[in-house]
């Protein structure tokens, strides 16, 4: 049984997660990792790739608050993951499939 201690959040946003937010150009959901703040101890950042994490970095740095991301890091608050794969839309004859790669 899970402990709801902590929540997996993918930052990155593209045509299939998040995409009004894509949408209007954001490369990152910055409202699903500040809800994930305020219910679970402890966040797992999926960064997706190096745009997307400078991204959330520069986010952080806009906000003047780029020693409280380092602080919940250290803290354990704020953890990063990252996949061994990507997910992407691959097409096939006309026919398209979301795939882990």
């Amino acid at each position: 049984m899970s402990s709801h201690s902590s929540a997996l959040v993918p930052l990155e946003t593209w045509a299939f997660s998040g995409p009004d937010l894509y949408a209007q150009g954001r490369g990152i959901d910055i409202g699903l990792f500040a809800e994930a703040l305020i219910y679970y101890d402890t966040v797992y950042v999926v960064p997706g790739n190096a745009h997307c994490f400078s991204l959330f970095l520069q986010w952080f740095e806009a906000q003047g608050r780029l020693d409280l991301f380092r602080d919940l890091v250290e803290d354990g608050v704020i953890k990063i993951y990252d996949y061994s794969f990507i997910t992407a839309a691959v097409e096939n004859d006309g026919t398209y499939m979301i795939m882990n790669l």
